[in-house]
């Protein structure tokens, strides 16, 4: 490789392929296979002598040819360029950008077929071929001793590049505040999502679309968390609750501050699960009255009573808040997250 990158989508990236002649007598025609995966696309153009057979696709690797047509003396090596643009699937795999190449075939001086090489077997493509990785043990091995004890150098040697990542999602309503996205709950335009390093340094900053959608895209390997801004929205909306279910794909990430959680990203890696649940807060609260007939019923005419202290305490138990009712006896605990809530008045003592 002149550079593994990393990479970006649609850059090129070139790859040196070294034949070598380990033999004793002379080669002519050798012809490389080269499988290339669904990570790269090629162009014909920006490579002369190379001839796509099978284009790749996400479940099966392409193949392209490349026939030396100069001798090979024993000893002697060749090395070939091949220029691939890096691409993107439908379901990006880090290995999607690995590339293997081997000998397909060969002949002697004379023009004898010379597929006999004593430690490998060319123009296959196996799972036990593909078993060799980049900069693993038997990468490079070049004086292996069979397909079942070693690899050689032309029996599937690998290379791979770097390619950036992404990461982004959606931040959606999430109507029923289950805090898990449903079918037919819409996104939510206008909010600003900042990309910042898990040490909190802002790279990026985006704001999603109509649809609720962002992504930050080409990030190089690394850690990073997202920060969602709602500051713009009215007033009453606010985060979710987190992690909720058992599907990342349709719980929120953030916590009630906005704040993802800090994640990596590897080369190649366009991680589409980090979402984001807004809910609109609840309310409660009325009025506090004097009942002057005793009939437990508010009638026309009977005063509010001012000065009430009225606590508010979750389902659990637990203390939420305390406010006091105004001169005319209303009350009002708003910008509450959904929950089962109780709540009681303090001793009217003198007020009535």
């Amino acid at each position: 490789m002149d550079d593994r990158g990393p990479y970006m989508i649609g850059e090129t990236a070139t790859f040196r392929i070294k034949v070598f002649n380990q033999g004793n007598v002379p080669a002519q025609n050798v012809v490389i296979n080269d499988y290339m995966r669904s990570g790269f696309s090629f162009t014909g153009v920006l490579n002369p002598g190379w001839t796509l057979v099978t284009a790749p696709t996400s479940s099966a690797d392409g193949l392209l040819n490349y026939t030396i047509t100069t001798v090979l003396m024993p000893g002697d090596s060749i090395t070939l360029a091949l220029n691939l643009e890096i691409a993107l699937d439908d379901n990006p795999a880090v290995k999607d950008w690995w590339n293997y190449a081997e000998i397909r075939s060969s002949q002697d001086n004379v023009g004898n077929n010379r597929n006999d090489d004593a430690d490998s077997v060319g123009n296959t493509n196996t799972p036990r071929e593909n078993e060799v990785e980049p900069d693993g043990p038997w990468d490079n091995v070049v004086n292996g001793n069979g397909p079942t004890v070693n690899q050689d150098e032309d029996d599937h040697d690998p290379e791979k590049v770097i390619v950036v990542g992404g990461l982004g999602d959606t931040v959606w309503k999430d109507l029923d505040g289950d805090g898990i996205q449903d079918p037919g709950e819409p996104g939510v335009g206008g909010v600003i999502a900042t990309l910042t390093d898990c040490r909190g340094n802002v790279l990026q900053t985006t704001t999603t679309d109509a649809t609720g959608f962002y992504f930050f895209n080409n990030l190089i390997p690394g850690d990073y968390q997202v920060q969602f801004d709602i500051r713009n929205l009215p007033r009453g909306c606010a985060f979710t609750f987190q992690n909720q279910g058992n599907s990342d794909e349709l719980d929120s990430d953030v916590d009630l501050n906005g704040l993802g959680p800090c994640t990596n990203i590897t080369g190649g890696e366009f991680d589409s699960t980090y979402d984001a649940g807004l809910l609109i807060l609840a309310a409660i609260g009325d009025f506090v009255w004097h009942d002057l007939n005793g009939n437990g019923q508010q009638n026309a005419g009977e005063p509010g009573i001012p000065g009430v202290q009225v606590n508010l305490y979750k389902g659990d138990g637990s203390y939420v808040g305390t406010t006091y009712t105004d001169n005319s006896g209303y009350y009002l605990f708003d910008f509450l997250y959904p929950e089962i809530t109780i709540w009681n008045l303090s001793t009217l003592r003198d007020m009535i």
